[in-house]
């Protein structure tokens, strides 16, 4: 609580100005957070990550949303690794995972902890374009499940990417015709993913994606 209660009574009664200046933080947490920063967290957080499985994700989101939210007082180039090291183990967690496990897994968190990644990685590295092809085969694998919220949500996510996305839309495409999301849809369709899956096709029938089969079944 030294590093997560900046609110504390004891941080609260050191503020200065602390009824003007909202955002005036403690000295003393300041030092601690300082001194926190100059630890050796990270790397011990990314050795844990080399065997760390899907069932470990909460306790990494953890530590990665603690680094996050005092980012500056860390080293950017630790920051790198650590962006790196975390690429590697979504690229491990995340690459087929167990229909027992995705039940479990949250969107709201995964989708949080990409967000808080893109944030520490340097704006002009390809950290991001790597997050992004991750968090895209995710909602692939989220579409196929039978759970209605996380298809849903991958669905969305699917659809946002072809249309602002920073990976190539061709690229996007050729990959979602490879994995016959189309034809997987409309035999598996539901009532709540029509909007987002009439946007897909749309897009992928534009890029010539659809084969005539698809578009009779379409209609």
């Amino acid at each position: 609580e030294i590093i997560t209660k900046g609110k504390s009574p004891f941080y609260i009664s050191t503020m200065p100005y602390q009824i003007i200046q909202k955002s005036i933080i403690s000295p003393f947490y300041d030092t601690n957070l300082t001194a926190f920063g100059k630890t050796n967290i990270i790397q011990l957080t990314m050795n844990e990550m080399k065997s760390t499985t899907i069932d470990g994700f909460n306790s990494y989101f953890n530590a990665l949303k603690l680094i996050h939210k005092h980012r500056r007082y860390f080293d950017q180039r630790v920051i790198n690794s650590f962006v790196h090291a975390s690429i590697e183990f979504y690229e491990k967690i995340f690459s087929s995972i167990d229909e027992s496990k995705m039940r479990s897994l949250s969107e709201k968190d995964t989708k949080e902890s990409f967000s808080d990644l893109n944030q520490l990685a340097p704006e002009s590295s390809q950290d991001h374009k790597s997050l992004e092809k991750i968090r895209f085969n995710l909602a692939l694998q989220y579409v196929k499940t039978p759970y209605l919220s996380k298809r849903y949500y991958g669905l969305s996510f699917i659809k946002s990417e072809l249309s602002f996305g920073i990976i190539d839309r061709d690229i996007l495409c050729s990959k979602l015709e490879s994995e016959r999301l189309i034809s997987y849809l409309l035999d598996n369709m539901h009532d709540e993913l029509v909007s987002d899956f009439c946007s897909i096709f749309r897009t992928m029938a534009i890029k010539g994606s659809i084969v005539e089969n698809q578009l009779s079944n379409f209609w």
